[in-house]
């Protein structure tokens, strides 16, 4: 019987995610239910591909809405520190701010 890799199989082999490691290291910190705007920046405009592949990662788990291009609306505190995580790693500059009154939607 033929046997293949466990990459072809669709089995994960190997090391873990960017996005699972964060995540892991973000456990203990608390969640809320509140509303968070994420505004990164990479450097002279170079996105890594990477990133929006964590990002897209972190989508399937949590609500994250794009409001426009390197701005985020994410539900939860742990969500908007994980996002903020994973755009550092890839170089960006972050800023995260909590909404307190959304005034017209």
């Amino acid at each position: 019987m033929l046997t293949y890799p466990p990459y072809i199989r669709g089995i994960r082999a190997g090391r873990k995610r960017i996005v699972d490691k964060i995540l892991e290291e973000l456990k203990g910190i608390e969640d809320d239910d509140k509303l968070y705007i994420v505004v990164y920046d990479f450097p002279e405009g170079k996105n890594p591909k990477e990133f929006y592949v964590g990002l897209n990662a972190l989508r399937e788990r949590d609500p994250i809405h794009d409001i426009q291009r390197s701005t985020l609306e994410v539900r939860g505190r742990r969500t908007a520190l994980a996002v903020m995580c994973l755009a550092r790693h890839y170089g960006a500059e972050v800023r995260a701010f909590q909404v307190i009154e959304e005034l017209i939607r």
